[in-house]
């Protein structure tokens, strides 16, 4: 099935329809396995090569998620998520 895919380096795979509709549809799957609501399942998702990291100071030192910082950094993706 994703044969065609297996030359694509990391940051193609990432923008690929097929790998963020097959991550989504994986997602979805154990979302109602795990018993979630409609309104508690994942809409939609973007795939981005940038690992969360102190490097990019979306993690502070003891590794924590800085969301204000992030918001920033994916700002166009997140605004194309809620479009």
């Amino acid at each position: 099935m994703f044969a065609d895919l297996q030359s694509l380096s990391f940051c193609e795979l990432c923008s690929n329809e097929k790998v963020k509709n097959e991550v989504l549809t994986q997602m979805r799957s154990l979302g109602k396995e795990g018993g979630l609501k409609g309104f508690e399942q994942v809409k939609d998702i973007c795939l981005t090569p940038d690992a969360f990291s102190v490097d990019n100071d979306l993690l502070t030192p003891t590794f924590k998620f800085k969301r204000h910082v992030a918001k920033t950094y994916f700002e166009k993706e997140l605004a194309a998520l809620y479009a």
